[in-house]
């Protein structure tokens, strides 16, 4: 993805905060730009190009919202993230949580907002909600009980990572009006590729390493299949 892109999805989202120092604007500024990398907002664009700013800037602060609060002391009760103070911890739990649901309730408004028609906000909208609903999902099973089989490391990391992998995509086809049941199954493959990728780098393995790589590896070709028709999507694939 081009720099000058990366500096449009940071503007984007730089406009719509309020220009303020005050909480919870100030707590929301700090989580959204600690120098993530806005993978899905690339992905968003690498679809339907600029026309795509206002849906991936929703979709990095639907993104943000669930890092926050995934990182509170009664989810994964992280202390840094991206080498920074996690969000309560520069702040503190009750701010970073009001933050994270600033952030997702931005996330509607920043579409409810844009300049798409209103056939593709009503879409856009639908995608994002069942993204988020499939998140908390995700992170549900995750706290309730560790998984114990394949299947269910699988439908976890389909909720809490491919839910906004899928999104991302899904946003791109609803703006420029192509294939979305093909991007929606790459989105999934994308994500559990991300996932099972990002797991053999924290070393938390579920399988051994070799048999995690392979896994990791057939759903990344299966989301390089799906994306034939999409160069720029392709050479985000490839980077993994």
């Amino acid at each position: 993805m081009p720099l000058a892109s990366l500096t449009l999805i940071d503007e984007y989202l730089d406009s719509c905060l309020p220009k303020v120092e005050s909480l919870p604007f100030s707590a929301a500024r700090y989580a959204l730009f600690s120098g993530g990398k806005r993978f899905r907002p690339q992905l968003v664009l690498s679809i339907c190009g600029d026309k795509g700013l206002a849906a991936a800037a929703s979709i990095e602060c639907l993104h943000t919202y669930s890092l926050i609060h995934d990182d509170l002391p009664c989810m994964d009760d992280d202390d840094l993230r991206r080498g920074k103070p996690t969000l309560h911890k520069a702040f503190d739990e009750a701010q970073a949580l009001l933050a994270g649901d600033y952030l997702q309730t931005l996330s509607f408004q920043i579409l409810a907002e844009s300049p798409y028609t209103q056939t593709e906000k009503i879409e856009l909208i639908q995608i994002l909600s069942q993204a988020a609903t499939d998140m908390v999902v995700g992170q549900t099973i995750d706290l309730s009980q560790k998984p114990q089989n394949l299947t269910e490391l699988i439908a976890m990391h389909a909720g809490k990572t491919g839910a906004l992998m899928r999104a991302s995509l899904l946003f791109g086809a609803c703006l420029i009006d192509c294939d979305r049941e093909k991007l929606k199954k790459c989105g999934e493959a994308l994500g559990l590729a991300y996932q099972l990728f990002d797991d053999i780098k924290d070393g938390d393995l579920f399988l051994p390493e070799n048999e995690m790589q392979a896994l990791a590896e057939h759903y990344k070709n299966q989301a390089l299949d799906l994306s034939s028709d999409h160069f720029e999507l392709q050479d985000i694939i490839q980077l993994l």
